[in-house]
């Protein structure tokens, strides 16, 4: 199970979910508090993720009521302090990018290598 920011605004088209979909909205009177980024990174996070499994019903294909998500309390911080989770967790997944490209590059060079050194043995 994944949490998945979708924006709208009123001049999009409106929003289609299939029945294995549940929609989350924050309420405008709680947008003052809580922000939608914010929302997802915590829906997303193990803990949380563990409590949905643990609601969830079925064996191969995972069905999470909204009566599941509705029974999970989640923890509300300042806006100042989801701003910045929300910053270190975005820096987080730019490092994550920049480790994944340089292993592949690495592992381009010593290929590249190994070819090398088996054309100069031949």
């Amino acid at each position: 199970m994944r949490a998945s920011k979708l924006v709208s605004n009123q001049d999009s088209l409106p929003t289609v979910v299939s029945g294995q979909f549940l929609t989350l909205k924050v309420k405008d009177s709680a947008k003052q508090h809580i922000h939608s980024d914010y929302l997802c990174w915590v829906l997303n996070q193990p803990e949380t993720q563990r409590l949905l499994a643990e609601s969830s019903q079925g064996t191969k294909i995972m069905m999470l009521s909204a009566k599941a998500v509705k029974d999970v309390t989640i923890k509300i911080p300042s806006l100042e302090t989801q701003t910045k989770v929300m910053h270190l967790n975005e820096m987080w997944e730019k490092e994550q990018k920049l480790i994944n490209e340089l292993l592949i590059n690495r592992q381009k060079m010593v290929q590249g290598t190994v070819q090398q050194l088996l054309k100069e043995t031949n």
